[in-house]
């Protein structure tokens, strides 16, 4: 059982609750700092080991430990497997993985700092609600009612939204990253641009999700199922990130592993995270449409110029100058 601490400027914090949970998370952040320490240097694992413990002390769940750690266990099997990795300097290494989380921890602030009233995120709410019904496509309250039975579905549905999202970006971003530098760069820099279009959109239009809206009768699994609600802004759901992130994670990885596995992997993370917002209770299936716009379209537009000219993706999508 996790014990969250109550501090000034933060809601909750959390510490592990038993020793088995203690030893758990030092092996998955050993784990982890270990293998990147062997492939990167001693700076990365040092930033990344932090950044494992941060993120429990912030979400209370080890997901994103377990993620980082099986990417980093992964990208050592495959090298020992006679495959080869990418080559980068300790220092740059570093200073790649602290642009990321520098520009990751920035998106998040701006978010926090631009959360708006109600009223005006309720209109916008239901602006988002008319064009769903002109287009006769508002169904998010029966989607949800076909899983509301099922509590299994929707516990995991919930956990998935909370903690497998951001999970399962960190670990497709440190596995490209280790393995593959193209793509990581096409997915680093589509992140960056959706960043701030997700920004620019919540400044401009705040939306209340389908959860805050009681007049259509949808839950909030959340606390539905008696669990601690992390949302950093209440209004802004528009646009899914959850749902664009992992459609470009999907489709990057997707590019990297190739062939039939690949093209299915595409599709896969993009279309299960849409459900699961819109089960969930956070998400209006348009947000699902803008988000999957502001992060995978940059990454179609960059690919489609690399094939037009018959370049690649280095003149889009540039490296960093080596440290």
């Amino acid at each position: 059982m996790d014990v969250p601490l109550e501090l000034v400027g933060i809601e909750y914090l959390f510490l592990p609750g038993s020793v088995l949970s203690w030893v758990a998370l030092g092996a998955l952040t050993v784990t982890a700092g270990e293998c990147l320490r062997r492939e990167l240097g001693k700076p990365s694992a040092i930033v990344v080991s932090a950044g494992v413990l941060l993120a429990y002390i912030v979400m209370g769940n080890m997901s994103l430990a377990v993620a980082l750690a099986a990417a980093s266990v992964g990208a050592l099997v495959w090298r020992r497997a006679g495959h080869r990795l990418v080559e980068r300097s300790s220092r740059g290494a570093a200073g790649e993985i602290l642009l990321v989380l520098g520009g990751y921890a920035l998106y998040e602030l701006a978010r926090v700092h631009l959360e708006s009233s109600y009223l005006a995120a309720r209109g916008n709410a239901l602006k988002v609600v008319d064009i769903e019904k002109e287009l006769g496509l508002f169904f998010e309250a029966d989607l949800q009612s076909l899983f509301l039975s099922w509590r299994p579905l929707v516990e995991l549905a919930t956990n998935y939204y909370q903690f497998g999202f951001l999970a399962s970006v960190t670990a497709v971003v440190l596995w490209l990253f280790l393995a593959d530098d193209d793509n990581y760069r096409l997915m680093r820099n589509s992140l960056g641009i959706s960043c701030l279009l997700g920004v620019l959109a919540i400044s401009l239009f705040p939306a209340a999700p389908p959860r805050l809206m009681a007049e259509f009768n949808i839950v909030d699994t959340t606390s539905l199922i008696g669990r601690q609600a992390l949302f950093a802004n209440e209004y802004a759901s528009v646009p899914s990130l959850h749902v664009g992130w992992m459609a470009l994670a999907g489709y990057c990885l997707g590019r990297s592993i190739g062939g039939t596995r690949g093209q299915m992997l595409k599709f896969l993370p993009g279309i299960t995270m849409a459900i699961t917002v819109i089960v969930t209770g956070n998400h209006w299936w348009l947000d699902a449409v803008i988000g999957t716009a502001f992060a995978l379209g940059p990454a179609l537009v960059a690919v489609h110029l690399t094939s037009e000219t018959g370049g690649s993706l280095d003149e889009v999508a540039p490296p960093l100058p080596a440290s």
